[in-house]
């Protein structure tokens, strides 16, 4: 069924991870499962393998979390919504243990990094004890606060403002929690949703320079489900533009920074533009 999980475990090189690991893979799409298999398998990483939801063939339990759309014609598209939706399975998964947290949840199209076990235990160890997020796959493209120095050239960073990349996120029981919660409907795609960190009050970081490659293969299953009036529309643009608020990023950022280190940083942001 759609919320089964299929084990595909490889064994450990030594002793097995902290962090457990789950790729995210339509069952149409098995040449993307091959390549992400080979890189894991490469880093001695186990996982499991999540078949993704198509929009159209939603279950009901997740259907719930969307604010009505007639499909087709609906904000979200139905490659954004199967999307959207399973990521929110997997954090189902992750909140009531049947994924052990924290866990690293890979897209089928991502780029790893030699290494990467040894670089997430570091990451983990170095975050705050209550993280919730922690972006893997997101270029700093503006300003960036450095919460501690990992192993060179990576930093435990803090955005002032967050792009949206889903390729590689690691998350924490707590923020499943936080980002199931079915009281605000959705509308929007997940990678503007989890921007909005005052919205499910996420205690999101990053790490800069990325170490995870997002979007490392030619093709997006999503972009091919999405219709070109999802991506060109303007009013789309400007709605999207509007749900991102950014009065409320401000106010947060200054709640978790500091007024001086939030100016500082959206002069930093303004050049960056």
């Amino acid at each position: 069924g759609l919320m089964r999980f299929s084990p595909l475990i490889v064994s450990c090189r030594s002793e097995c991870s902290v962090f457990s690991t789950v790729v995210i893979n339509l069952d149409r799409d098995p040449d993307r499962l091959t390549y992400m298999r080979a890189q894991l398998q490469r880093e001695g990483i186990p996982f499991e393998r999540y078949p993704a939801i198509l929009g159209a063939a939603m279950p009901q339990s997740l259907r719930e979390y969307f604010a009505p759309q007639e499909d087709g014609t609906g904000f979200l598209s139905n490659g954004e919504l199967g999307c959207y939706a399973s990521h929110l399975a997997v954090y189902e998964a992750i909140a009531d243990g049947r994924i052990a947290a924290p866990a690293l949840v890979l897209e089928d199209d991502v780029k790893l990094p030699k290494n990467l076990t040894a670089l997430i235990e570091q990451i983990v160890g170095a975050a705050p004890a209550n993280w919730d997020l922690i972006r893997l796959s997101t270029p700093a493209k503006r300003a960036y606060f450095t919460v501690a120095e990992l192993a060179p050239p990576y930093a435990l960073v803090r955005y002032a403002i967050s792009s949206g990349s889903n390729g590689a996120m690691l998350v924490s029981a707590s923020g499943a929690r936080k980002f199931i919660d079915k009281s605000d409907l959705r509308s929007a795609p997940i990678d503007q949703d989890n921007r909005q960190l005052w919205r499910f009050d996420l205690n999101l970081f990053g790490v800069a320079p990325e170490p995870i490659r997002g979007n490392s293969l030619e093709t997006s299953t999503i972009d091919e489900l999405t219709t070109a009036r999802a991506r060109d529309d303007k009013s789309r643009q400007v709605e999207l533009r509007r749900i991102r608020k950014l009065g409320r990023r401000h106010a947060w950022n200054i709640s978790k920074v500091g007024v001086v280190a939030w100016a500082a940083s959206e002069v930093v942001s303004g050049i960056a533009a």
